[in-house]
């Protein structure tokens, strides 16, 4: 699939700025370009976290009555929003949202990441909702003219980006249930690091959630709802608490199935293969993955839209965590030190080992009695015999989070170079 792009941003210091159709083909990179000098506010951009301390100082406002449709919209300081007590919003939650980023390049323009496809998506959900879309062109222009106003909030290069956060919502009074009578969309933006704490690409710790679900089908899992957020706080405070970055979500028919994270997509990887849950109006088309999954098959990949089970995820998990690619599961960096003491022990000839590990959540504690077996050639791989418990109730995630552990021990003892040992 050929991406094209169709609004180009030209703007530079001290110029009138405006906007431009661009039909030259890109590839997978941005729709829209702004020329800028060095960003001009006072920000420390090696301490950037992701939130509201760097919010830039102006915003888009435009409003739509029935008798008037979606009005031209301006830029006007950042600020609250008149709303009745009786808005629709507050009330019945007629409430869409976007997400998106404006960056700097190595040539000083400022860019943004297909703008049209969440112009696309909010369409979509203002849809579902009942709510008037708002064009696609003015969606793009909205966003656009937002990083124009606000252009010296965007990071320098390698320093975090300006986060876009496009708003429709009912904002008209009502009081029994139905559509609003007005609407208002907004685009507000800040100055933003990584959304993890831990680093834009550094691998992150999931766990599985077993009891609440995200979604079912006939529901509203694949729309970027206001409402389809807050549910998922329990579950992610706690897992918060427990060292966890974020939730692994199972679907609601089987609990055995991916869905996704509570704030994004997920995909595994095994070799040259590359899979990711369907959309099957669970979970949410997200412009990222769109991309991922061009980028991929692109680059030779085969990539498959299929579903994901919790066992499958666990097992390639592992694999892909010893070579620092880890995506998915739920085990820590001291497990992967014990599993390596296991191997060492295996190559000095020891035939039984005790492994205690934490996840943050419980103790586990495993013995291991192992053989060897011949493989080929000079190979021997171990068979496990194993004796395992943990402090507490026993769910599922345990039994996968042991499973898991043994594998990793497989991988350890390969990786530490027990290769021709065999038995003694």
């Amino acid at each position: 699939m050929q991406l094209r792009s169709s609004n180009a941003l030209r703007a530079s210091a001290g110029a009138k700025r405006c906007i431009k159709r661009c039909s030259r083909p890109l590839s997978l990179r941005c729709l829209a370009t702004a020329q800028a000098t060095k960003p001009n506010v006072q920000i420390d951009w090696n301490t950037l976290g992701f939130g509201l301390q760097h919010v830039a100082q102006t915003m888009y406002v435009a409003d739509w009555t029935a008798d008037n449709g979606w009005n031209q919209g301006t830029v006007k300081p950042y600020g609250p929003l008149p709303l009745m007590p009786s808005a629709q919003v507050l009330n019945y939650g007629q409430s869409v949202f976007e997400g998106m980023k404006a960056q700097r390049t190595a040539n000083g323009n400022v860019v943004l990441f297909r703008p049209d496809r969440n112009a696309a998506r909010m369409a979509a959900g203002a849809a579902r909702l009942s709510m008037p879309p708002l064009p696609e062109q003015q969606f793009v222009e909205a966003v656009a003219e937002t990083v124009r106003a606000n252009v010296d909030w965007v990071p320098p290069l390698g320093k975090g980006s300006f986060y876009l956060r496009p708003l429709l919502l009912g904002s008209g009074p009502i009081l029994g249930l139905g559509p609003a009578p007005s609407y208002t969309f907004t685009v507000f933006g800040a100055a933003v690091g990584s959304y993890f704490k831990s680093g834009q690409l550094t691998p992150i710790d999931l766990i599985v959630e077993e009891h609440f679900h995200r979604a079912a089908p006939g529901g509203m899992g694949g729309t970027k709802a206001a409402g389809n957020y807050s549910p998922v706080l329990v579950t992610q405070l706690e897992a918060k608490k427990s060292n966890y970055a974020d939730v692994v979500y199972l679907d609601a028919k089987t609990d055995t199935y991916l869905e996704e994270v509570s704030s994004c997509n997920i995909f595994i990887r095994k070799g040259q293969t590359i899979k990711t849950p369907p959309l099957k109006g669970t979970i949410l088309p997200g412009v990222t993955r769109d991309s991922i999954i061009q980028l991929a098959r692109r680059h030779g990949y085969e990539v498959l839209e299929e579903d994901v089970s919790v066992h499958e995820a666990m097992g390639v998990s592992s694999a892909c965590r010893l070579t620092t690619d880890y995506s998915c599961g739920g085990l820590g960096p001291c497990l992967f030190a014990e599993a390596e003491c296991v191997a060492m022990a295996m190559k000095r000839g020891e035939e039984d080992v005790s492994v205690q590990w934490s996840n943050g959540r419980k103790l586990f504690h495993l013995h291991i009695s192992w053989d060897c077996i011949k493989v080929s050639g000079p190979l021997y791989v171990p068979t496990w015999m194993t004796l395992w418990s943990v402090e507490g109730n026993v769910g599922l995630h345990d039994i996968m989070e042991v499973k898991l552990a043994v594998m990793c021990f497989t991988s350890a003892y390969l990786a530490v170079g027990c290769l021709g040992l065999g038995p003694t």
